[in-house]
C-alpha cells in the first residue's frame, strides 16, 4: 500500500504529525512555508493526500498558493484521493473553483468544541449533530459541482463536503483532534479565548466523549483503499 502524504501548511509545523498519529497507515509529511520552495510531489506515488489547516488566511495569497492549487488539480487528474482540513478544505475549493469560493467568514470566527449539523446522505455512523474541534476565521462559500454537502453550522454553511467523483473530502473543522489532544491544543492558545471573550474553562468542559473526527479520517482512509461508498 502506498503511503498517505500530508502537506503541512501549519505555521508551527505540528499539524502533519498530529494528523499522522491519528491515521492507521504509513504517512509522509511535507512541510510548507512561505519562505521555502513548495515540495515536488508526484501524486502517483501516494494512496492519498491530505492538506492540513494553517494559521494563515486563505484570502491572502502566499508564495506557495499557486503551486498548492496545481497539486490539487494534478491529484484530481490522476485520480488520487484528497482530504482538506480547514485551510486545506478552503484551498481545495479555491483550486477547483477560483478565489470566489472562499472568503473571510462574515459572522466571525468559530472557536471551541462546537456543534455541526450532519446532512443526508452523511457519512457512515455519524449522528444528526456532532461536536467537533473548531478554530477558523475563513470559510468556503461554494463546493465543486457534483459534490454533496455533508455538514453545516449556524455560522458556516459549508462545514464538510464529499466529492465522490473527484475523490475529495473536505472539513472546515479539525478531525485530527480527540477530546484530550484538542483540549491540550486549546490550552496552548489561551490568549485566543481571552481576545474573543470566550471562557476557556467552558470550552474545555464541553469536549465530547464521542470521537466524531475519527469517523471522517477513517472514511478518507477507506477512500484511499477504494472501499468508500
Amino acid at each position: 500500500m502506498k503511503p498517505v502524504l500530508i502537506i503541512d501548511y501549519s505555521v508551527d509545523g505540528l499539524s502533519g504529525g498530529t494528523i499522522g498519529r491519528r491515521l492507521c497507515c504509513t504517512c509522509e509529511v511535507a512541510p510548507v512555508t512561505p519562505l521555502t520552495p513548495f515540495p515536488e510531489v508526484d501524486p502517483a506515488g501516494y494512496s492519498g493526500i491530505i492538506h492540513t489547516g494553517s494559521a494563515l488566511s486563505i484570502t491572502v495569497e502566499q508564495s506557495f498558493t499557486g503551486h498548492a492549487c496545481q497539486l490539487v488539480q494534478s491529484c484530481v487528474r490522476s485520480g488520487v484521493p484528497q482530504m482538506g482540513i480547514c485551510y486545506g478544505h478552503q484551498l481545495i475549493c479555491m483550486a477547483l473553483m477560483g478565489p470566489n469560493a472562499v472568503r473571510r467568514a462574515p459572522l466571525g470566527p468559530e472557536i471551541g468544541w462546537l456543534p455541526v449539523e450532519m446532512l443526508p446522505p452523511g457519512l457512515p455512523d455519524t449522528l444528526e449533530n456532532e461536536t467537533v474541534w473548531q478554530s477558523h476565521y475563513d470559510e468556503v462559500t461554494s463546493i465543486p459541482c457534483g459534490a454533496v454537502l455533508l455538514a453545516r453550522s449556524a455560522v458556516s454553511g459549508v462545514q464538510a463536503f464529499l466529492d465522490r467523483d473527484r475523490g475529495i473530502l473536505g472539513t472546515q473543522f479539525h478531525p485530527e483532534f480527540s477530546a484530550s489532544t484538542g483540549n491540550a491544543q486549546f490550552l496552548l492558545d489561551k490568549e485566543l479565548f481571552v481576545k474573543h471573550g470566550i471562557s476557556i474553562d467552558t470550552v474545555l468542559a464541553s469536549a465530547p466523549e464521542r470521537d466524531a473526527g475519527a469517523l471522517f479520517l477513517g472514511y478518507f482512509l477507506r477512500m484511499t483503499r477504494g472501499e468508500a461508498i
